[in-house]
């Protein structure tokens, strides 16, 4: 996980109290004065916060049963596994377009933005000019989201019907 976004962050949204069982920190890791924008990242998950995480995923993303202690064992060793499955979350949602920020998407951990700064090097992050050249080997080592796998796997989650339907689409989309 790159940045601490709130949603499934913080165990105790009045807004979204049923997310508190998948809520990846403790209390005691957030800073809930912040904003839920600004809660800075969150980069120490331990195994248990990532079971949890593993399991809630599992569910959403259709994993076979068979499949998931070895997908579990995955995450919890890979950190671009964890933060590749959530980026899959995205797409078995129910919301019609999804955004994220191309910091994410690219696996760059420089800021964009510090709120207040002022400098040449402040807004003027940029993606790399070959990064068309190296997506496939970046997002193979889980350092870019690979959007390809993402919609395949969210496909295939959408359950038999969409499996049938879409089938030429996943073979594609796996083989990219």
């Amino acid at each position: 996980m790159r940045t601490g976004a709130r949603l499934f962050a913080s165990p105790n949204l009045a807004d979204h109290p049923g997310l508190a069982k998948f809520a990846i920190p403790r209390p005691e890791q957030i800073d809930l004065e912040a904003a839920r924008y600004d809660d800075n990242w969150v980069r120490g998950l331990d195994p248990e916060q990532v079971c949890r995480q593993a399991a809630y995923l599992a569910e959403r993303l259709a994993i076979p049963e068979r499949a998931r202690p070895i997908w579990t064992e995955d995450l919890l060793a890979d950190p671009g596994a964890l933060a590749q499955a959530k980026f899959t979350d995205l797409f078995v949602g129910p919301g019609r377009n999804i955004m994220v920020f191309f910091t994410d998407l690219l696996g760059i951990e420089e800021v964009y933005n510090r709120p207040g700064a002022v400098g040449p090097d402040n807004w003027s992050l940029r993606i790399e000019p070959d990064h068309r050249r190296t997506y496939r080997e970046r997002s193979a080592r889980r350092r870019d989201l690979n959007i390809p796998k993402a919609l395949a796997l969210a496909l295939r989650a959408g359950g038999p019907a969409c499996r049938d339907q879409h089938r030429d689409l996943i073979d594609d989309l796996e083989n990219y």
